[in-house]
């Protein structure tokens, strides 16, 4: 079967930062049942509590991963 195949670039690999991602998750009170949640208007996973220190620890961890590069504008 012909066809095209597409794949995103995540970064280096050295910038992912799988086993702090894990770490992150074991925050004092971080219940998955309660914290993340989707928003009704876009079905979009959000925080229920977006002010919370968890919130900002894995905002953080995505912006430190470098994604489009440490040469990206912005990183």
């Amino acid at each position: 079967m012909a066809g095209t195949l597409y794949h995103l670039w995540h970064g280096d690999a050295a910038d992912r930062r799988y086993r702090d991602r894990y770490a992150i998750l074991e925050h004092p009170g971080f219940d998955p049942d309660r914290d993340p949640d989707i928003d009704p208007s876009t079905g979009v996973w959000c925080w229920r509590h977006a002010n919370q220190p968890l919130a900002a620890e894995v905002a953080g961890y995505f912006v430190s991963r470098f994604e489009d590069g440490r040469d990206a504008p912005g990183a």
